[in-house]
């Protein structure tokens, strides 16, 4: 469990372990007792027909009885060593027993971390791209539930226009720190976390997320330029939050895949930064404009599903796990995750030079 203690993610799921292996063993089946030196969390999923028996270990008798195997790779412990283990245990475990690659980071972080990745086998992935075989997304629009029943006006109490917050300034796999800073040339906006001026403690608490209320808009720009990749900053930091996300990281329609309709604005859409400047102040000025942006939320609703990791998630892999089926061996690097970034997938941080040698993703 050694790698969990890495993952602000995983604190949740580390704790259920924790509270797993305090509980008395007679509430267990005994097979797995007899074989459990490691604990062991069984989740309810009301939503299917199985429940869920979830266990941290690699003892391969252990695996053999078990139904399925997720690999997430830790880059402390497992760098370059991921393909054999996975083309081992392909090997060696019963046909029954289903290999899933589970990732939530971009392939462009994954690759920077371990080259190799891409060569991983597997018979199914679960990541937040959505045509993985179990889609796990950061956060979902969920038509037909409203989050409001009645007109509000969005733009009542907001005292700023656009706000960014962000800590990783240099590792990057676009400009990303130079594009905003040649954007505060064009306009005054704040700006939080170690790449800002001004700081919120502690970072990336509710605390912050809800004194940041006050904008209208959040710069919610990615690190890599993945088509899919839509991570908090837009699901929980802004349209949960009641701000319009200016986005940027996949393509336009990738984010139209996935979120609400007409509740983001995207940096291709504008032939320059000025022209986002002055769209962003003439919205500002018209209250009807700004709430247009708010509509969807009378249609349905946003949900956030990731971080964190919740033992109930592993419920999504239940039905892909028919003892009858056969699924093909396949290779990371021939997946839709894997080919879904901008560019050669080589995990090199973008140089921060002249943003205009750079031009968005459209």
């Amino acid at each position: 469990m050694g790698p969990f203690h890495a993952w602000r993610e995983y604190v949740d799921l580390e704790q259920a372990f924790k509270e797993a292996k305090e509980v008395n063993s007679s509430h267990y089946d005994s097979r797995i007792v007899q074989q459990r030196d490691f604990p062991t969390m069984f989740i309810e999923c009301p939503e299917y027909r199985c429940d869920v028996a979830l266990s941290p270990t690699t003892d391969e008798h252990f695996l053999a009885e078990s139904d399925a195997v997720l690999l997430n790779f830790a880059p402390q412990v497992l760098r370059y060593k991921m393909p054999k283990l996975s083309e081992r245990l392909i090997k060696n475990l019963p046909r029954r027993v289903k290999i899933f690659f589970y990732a939530m980071e971009s392939p462009l972080m994954m690759t920077h971390w371990d080259y190799t990745i891409k060569d991983i086998q597997y018979h199914y992935t679960m990541t937040y791209q959505s045509e993985s075989d179990v889609y796990f997304p950061y956060g979902q629009y969920v038509p037909g539930k409203p989050m409001d029943t009645e007109v509000i006006n969005y733009a009542e109490n907001k005292t700023g226009l656009l706000v960014w917050t962000a800590s990783n300034c240099n590792n990057t796999f676009w400009p990303r720190l130079g594009w905003v800073r040649n954007l505060e040339k064009l306009l005054d906006f704040d700006t939080y976390g170690k790449c800002g001026k001004l700081t919120c403690l502690p970072p990336l608490s509710p605390i912050c997320t809800k004194q940041q209320r006050v904008y209208k808009f959040n710069l919610a720009l990615e690190n890599a330029p993945c088509d899919e990749y839509v991570s908090e900053k837009v699901w929980t930091n802004s349209l949960m939050s009641g701000l319009v996300p200016v986005v940027y990281g996949g393509r336009r329609e990738a984010y139209e895949r996935v979120l609400p309709p007409n509740s983001f604005v995207h940096v291709s859409d504008f032939a320059s930064q000025q022209e986002l400047v002055d769209y962003l102040k003439m919205i500002d000025k018209n209250d009807n404009l700004y709430n247009e942006f708010f509509a969807w939320r009378r249609e349905g609703r946003v949900e956030q599903v990731y971080p964190d990791l919740y033992p109930e998630s592993f419920c999504r892999v239940l039905p892909k796990l028919s003892k009858y089926s056969s699924p093909p061996v396949k290779r990371i690097g021939d997946s839709k995750y894997f080919q879904s970034c901008r560019g050669d997938i080589n995990g090199n941080f973008t140089e921060q030079g002249d943003i205009h040698n750079w031009s968005p993703w459209r």
